[in-house]
């Protein structure tokens, strides 16, 4: 493709989609934890799998709620401690 005064046009870039963020939310199970998860979600618009975020938490003995869908790894209190 060429312009009017003869010079070629740049070859257009090709940008990759942004890489998903990695999320750690402690009590993920709590009302908290739970509508964070709920808000950072962003697997119904991601275009690509490598840009849908990650999520990993603890949870509360204190909330009986389940741990929201979205949550790929529960990490246990005991292993923080050693941290």
């Amino acid at each position: 493709m060429s312009s009017v005064d003869g010079s070629q046009a740049p070859p257009p870039v090709h940008v990759p989609p942004p890489r998903g963020k990695k999320f750690f939310i402690s009590n993920v199970n709590s009302f908290v934890g739970q509508s964070l998860v709920e808000e950072l979600r962003n697997d119904h618009i991601a275009q690509d799998e490598v840009s849908v975020h990650s999520f990993i938490g603890t949870t509360t003995d204190l909330e009986n709620a389940p741990v929201p869908s979205g949550v790929s790894k529960i990490i246990t209190k005991e292993k923080t401690r050693a941290f």
